[in-house]
This record gives C-alpha cells, structure tokens and sequence, in this order.
C-alpha cells in the first residue's frame, strides 16, 4: 500500500496512468500520439498517450537447459523448487537465481550460490543470509525493502520497527 501510494503521486505528477492487469494488443501511430489497443478485465479499449511501457515480469531461464535429462521438472511457469539449502528435487544438483524464482536478482543469485557452496562444503545451514537480500524495484520513486514485510511480521507476532528513508536529488 505504501509504496502504491508513493509511486502514485509520481504518476499523477507525471500525468501517467497505471492499467494492471491490462495487455497490449498492439499500436498504431497518429501523428506525434501513440494509440494503443489493448484488452483488460472490462474488455478491448483503446487510448492515445506519448508513451507506453509494458511489464511482463521475471521468467526463469530453464528452457532448453535439459533439466528433464537429470530428473529435474519445472512448474508450470518454468522455475525449479529448491530447499532452503538451494538443493532440488533431484540429489547433489543445486540450483539458484532466475531459476528458482523470487527475487530475480544479481545479488540474489550470489547469496544463494554461496549458500548452496557452503551447505556444499559440509556447513549445515549455509542459508544465513538467503532471506535477507534486499530487493529493488526501478520505479520512479525507486522502491526497497529488506527482510519480512509488515504483513509477514504482524502473522508471526513478531515485534517491529518500520524505517523510512526519503532520498531525493
């Protein structure tokens, strides 16, 4: 909600509009005005903007990679499930970043990678800092966060503090 809030007055303040759960259909131009068609929950509309930025998210990189050749099978969006040492399903074969999903990051991957190295290497939990990586999303304002969300915390009955760091230039 927070973060919604803050990136909103940065559309609002940019005059963009934000249409989730909306995809592109295709565009055509007029003039100096983009019109692009596109189909959401209420159907088919379209609309004239400058500009058009589309997300689809992060996909995991396992195609063609021959996981099914070891034993190994993907869900259904294309990620491998790991333990909390990074082991799959299949012994002595570890697996980390875009592969195994959230959060798809360089930093990501290395804390995981040396995980899996450790708990190689007979460390019996190899996984001190797997769940602590920060993420980013590269938003206008750009948005990070560290650890359990409040959410998560208020179920465990775990006591917090909340910090707030505005950084402007």
């Amino acid at each position: 909600g927070e973060c919604v809030r803050n990136t909103g007055r940065s559309r609002k303040k940019n005059k963009a509009k934000l249409r989730p759960e909306t995809f592109a259909l295709g565009y055509s131009k007029k003039g100096k005005t983009t019109v692009v068609k596109s189909k959401g929950k209420h159907g088919e509309s379209t609309v004239e903007c400058d500009q058009i930025l589309s997300t689809v998210g992060r996909r995991p990189y396992s195609e063609g990679l021959g996981l099914d050749k070891v034993g190994l099978k993907t869900d259904e969006r294309g990620f491998l499930k790991v333990d909390d040492q990074m082991r799959t399903s299949v012994p002595n074969i570890y697996a980390v970043g875009d592969v195994i999903g959230f959060p798809s990051l360089a930093s990501a991957a290395y804390t995981q990678g040396r995980a899996a190295g450790m708990h190689m290497l007979g460390e019996k939990d190899g996984n001190r800092r797997v769940n602590d990586i920060p993420t980013g999303i590269y938003t206008s304002p750009e948005i990070s966060s560290v650890g359990k969300t409040e959410k998560e915390l208020t179920a465990d009955r775990h006591p917090y503090d909340v910090g707030h760091v505005l950084f402007r230039s």
